[in-house]
């Protein structure tokens, strides 16, 4: 299996130690050395990483969690994440409607707070009006 995820980690580390990546992310140097491998040394058994441990190796990277999650997921599961992941194969959306473009550069821009209070608002019949009071 081609360990993906493993070589992006790898690229982006550059000539930077295991250990200093590992320490500016806030994870174990031998959780880097396992996703570049693709396989814990110790067990032989395939990297499963986390999505929080994929999260702290993102900020650390400097890239976006999504970024990785993608990898790690085609590593996983590449009969389903190559159907996400070639753009021929999924629908453009932007072309047949382009207030989605518009609604998702919006949504990138808010603070978590909002979205999470976006979140609740679309899961409910109410009207804003009628949550207030």
């Amino acid at each position: 299996m081609e360990n993906k995820l493993g070589r992006f980690i790898r690229e982006k580390r550059g000539n930077e130690s295991l250990r200093d990546l590992a320490k500016r992310c806030g994870v174990s140097h031998t959780l880097i050395d396992t996703l570049e491998k693709g396989y814990d040394p110790r067990t032989h058994k395939p990297a499963r990483p986390t999505v929080d441990s994929l999260k702290k190796i993102s900020l650390g990277l400097g890239v976006h969690v999504l970024e990785l999650l993608l990898l790690a997921i085609e590593e996983e599961y590449p009969e389903y994440s190559s159907i996400y992941m070639r753009r021929e194969n999924s629908p453009n959306l932007w072309h047949e409607d382009p207030e989605l473009l518009q609604i998702a550069r919006k949504l990138k821009k808010l603070s978590p707070q909002k979205r999470k209070a976006l979140e609740i608002l679309t899961e409910t019949d109410e009207s804003p009006d009628e949550i207030k009071k």
